[in-house]
């Protein structure tokens, strides 16, 4: 059970401030109109951002059959992920619709998609008999 609140006396000097949890002695705080960090981010060092850009710009060579490309590391990563979901990965697959909505190749996936979605519930209304919804 707690006591009765009362006022915690406050210091009127800096030198009897009370030092404790959020509350650094006086003379370690940051000083008015001062920076907490003065000399600031040096120059010449890179955002994560820029360097990330920068590597994925970077062309490297990949093999295609008998052929060796070169391209950048995004474009081997798109590679990549594309055949991924070929193969049948489903994560590979839903990053690459989402990667693609919203741009101009969305039309051509939404057909892939509504064409697939009416193979699948063919299959069903074959195997289960018509839903509820088809009437």
């Amino acid at each position: 059970m707690k006591g009765p609140k009362t006022a915690r006396p406050r210091a009127t000097s800096s030198h009897t401030a009370e030092v404790g949890y959020k509350r650094p002695p006086v003379h370690t705080r940051f000083q008015r109109g001062q920076s907490g960090n003065p000399r600031g981010r040096p120059s010449g060092r890179k955002s994560f951002q820029t360097l990330l850009n920068e590597l994925l710009a970077q062309k490297i060579s990949i093999r295609e059959g008998d052929k060796v490309r070169r391209v950048t590391r995004a474009e081997a990563i798109m590679i990549a992920m594309i055949n991924q979901s070929i193969k049948g990965n489903p994560r590979a697959a839903k990053m690459v619709l989402e990667a693609t909505s919203g741009s101009e190749a969305e039309e051509p996936l939404t057909v892939v998609i509504r064409k697939f979605s009416d193979v699948n519930s063919s299959s069903t209304q074959r195997w289960y008999g018509p839903s509820r919804d088809d009437g």
